[in-house]
């Protein structure tokens, strides 16, 4: 079995890696994560992984003294800010990202700014521990909740969110949204607080800071609305879908890529033709099965940790 260390720039914000280290300690490796990299825990270790392509991993890149192999997943934000540049891939065992869109431009962008590298680069998808969510056919209820849980901030579209309620809304007033999310943008707060009062949609727009358990709120919900302008993956999307229910993708680049082209919408006017289609629980459960297991992510992890 294998040591193993993981640099993770976000401990306690991070949602990515809880299910990857659980089953790593099932199958009996020894998983060690800090949000520093700890030249100790480098000499302690088999293999390093790094979540995220910024501070305590590219400190560890840089240690000259430090020789153990490193694998290192980047992120949208790692592409937006050019974290990057920060590293030389050829110390790298591996260098992986989440989708295909965001490898492919990176690598364009590292190759024109450095170096064309020689480490393996792969896409490796974030995988659902279906065991996790609890499925619920909706297709014969046609409810009218509409749920959106993201952290409160600009890149997750909360002008756009405001545009698809009031259109909804407006066409039907018997729709409900439910907003989950908390954020340091105070004057996004302020917004949406405005916006719901000005336009009548106290009794409609539900806002939660926060819930215990995703799994047991997503049980009152029909719809899942991502209004993103730039994601990975958006792990909102996929478990609410392991779970049966309906997602309402907005096209940030990539969408159409990762999940079916029929679920995904341009302009707030196409939603309720989504909502208007059939509805199939069973179609999207067995779409994340088919596509972004937990199992799958952590064998192409193991196969390319050599572990």
């Amino acid at each position: 079995m294998s040591k193993i260390y993981i640099i993770n720039d976000h401990p306690g914000y991070n949602k990515t890696l809880p299910g990857v280290i659980e089953k790593w300690k099932e199958q009996g490796h020894q998983v060690v994560a800090d949000m520093y990299y700890d030249p100790k825990k480098a000499e302690w270790c088999d293999v390093i992984f790094g979540e995220y392509i910024q501070g305590g991993v590219i400190h560890a890149f840089k240690d000259e003294k430090m020789t153990k192999p490193i694998v290192a997943r980047g992120i949208d934000i790692d592409l937006y800010y050019g974290h990057y540049l920060g590293i030389d891939w050829d110390r790298a065992k591996a260098i992986l990202f989440i989708c295909d869109y965001m490898k492919d431009r990176t690598v364009l962008d590292y190759t024109g700014a450095v170096k064309k590298p020689k480490c393996n680069i792969e896409t490796v998808y974030l995988g659902i521990d279906l065991t996790k969510w609890t499925f619920c056919d909706k297709s014969q209820s046609r409810g009218k909740t509409i749920g959106w849980i993201n952290n409160f901030w600009s890149g997750k579209g909360v002008g756009i969110l405001c545009q698809v309620m009031y259109n909804i809304i407006k066409k039907d007033p018997d729709f409900k949204f439910e907003i989950v999310g908390q954020g340091s943008e105070r004057w996004l707060d302020k917004y949406f607080e405005e916006f719901v009062k000005r336009n009548g949609f106290e009794n409609n727009v539900k806002r939660i800071h926060y819930v215990e358990s995703v799994d047991k709120w997503l049980d009152n919900i029909d719809y899942i609305l991502s209004s993103s302008m730039k994601e990975c993956m958006s792990l909102p999307i996929a478990e609410a879908m392991a779970k049966g229910i309906k997602p309402l993708i907005h096209n940030w680049w990539g969408a159409d890529e990762l999940y079916p082209k029929e679920l995904v919408w341009n302009g707030v006017d196409e939603i309720m033709d989504i909502i208007n289609a059939p509805y199939e629980s069973v179609k999207y459960r067995k779409y994340i099965e088919d596509n972004y297991t937990l199992d799958k992510q952590v064998n192409s992890l193991n196969r390319i940790l050599g572990i």
